[in-house]
C-alpha cells in the first residue's frame, strides 16, 4: 500500500464544466513539480485542442492535453486562472510568456489494468485513469459498480495511492478528482479494483 495524497496540491472543483481530463492531466504535472506550482486547467484545455480538432471523449482526449502541453508548455494557474477566460478563448498573452510556462515531463500510455496501474504508482509516477463513469457509484468516496452496470460517459482522474484489501472490492485506488474537496474523503476516491477491470479505458504516466 502507497499514499502520496500528501505530495499533492490541492484538490480543484471543474464545476459544470466537462474538464476533468484537464485537472487530471495538470494535477499529474503538479505533482511531478513538488505539488504546489498550480498549472492552468485552461491551458491544458486548450493545448488539447491545437493538436488537430477538438477531443470528443476524455481517453483520447487526455493523450491529445499531453501531447499539446508537450509541444508547447504548460502554463501557470496565475497566468490563466480557470474560466478567466474561459475555453474556447484564446491563450491570454500573460500565459504565452516563456516565463510562465513550464516544459512536460516524458510521458507515455500505459495499459488499463490494475496491476501495470499500481505497479507505475507504488514507483511514485503519477498516473492518469480514464474510466468510464457509472454515475451512482460516484456519489461516495468508495467506489464500486456490478461489471453490468451503465456507463454512458467517462471520466478522468489521477491515481495517486494504493489500499490494500482482503478481496477486489476493498482492495483500491486511490484517486484525486476534480470535484472539490468537499466530494468523498477530502476530494479523494477509492476505486475497486473491480471497477478498475471492468471500466479502465486508458492510462497515462508522467516519469519524473
Amino acid at each position: 500500500m502507497v499514499d502520496h495524497r500528501a505530495a499533492q496540491s490541492p484538490v480543484r472543483d471543474q464545476g459544470d464544466r466537462p474538464t476533468c481530463v484537464a485537472f487530471a492531466v495538470s494535477a499529474a504535472h503538479e505533482w511531478i513539480e513538488g505539488g504546489n506550482d498550480a498549472r492552468s486547467a485552461e491551458d491544458a484545455l486548450w493545448a488539447a485542442h491545437q493538436e488537430g480538432g477538438p477531443p470528443t471523449r476524455e481517453d483520447t482526449a487526455v493523450r491529445l492535453a499531453l501531447a499539446g502541453l508537450e509541444r508547447l508548455g504548460h502554463a501557470e494557474e496565475s497566468a490563466w486562472p480557470y474560466g478567466n477566460p474561459a475555453w474556447p478563448a484564446s491563450c491570454p498573452p500573460a500565459a504565452q510568456l516563456p516565463g510562465r510556462r513550464r516544459a512536460l515531463p516524458v510521458w507515455r500510455e500505459i495499459a488499463a489494468g490494475w496491476q501495470p496501474i499500481v505497479d507505475e504508482v507504488e514507483a511514485g509516477n503519477p498516473v492518469i485513469v480514464t474510466l468510464r463513469l457509472v454515475a451512482p457509484a460516484w456519489v461516495q468516496a468508495e467506489i464500486d459498480a456490478a461489471h453490468n452496470s451503465k456507463a454512458p460517459t467517462n471520466h478522468a482522474v489521477l491515481a495517486v495511492g494504493t489500499r490494500d484489501g482482503e478481496d477486489v472490492i476493498s482492495q483500491a485506488l486511490v484517486v484525486k478528482n476534480s470535484w472539490g474537496s468537499d466530494w468523498g474523503d477530502d476530494g479523494y476516491g477509492f476505486v475497486s479494483t473491480a471497477y478498475v477491470e471492468a471500466f479502465a479505458i486508458r492510462a497515462h504516466v508522467l516519469e519524473p
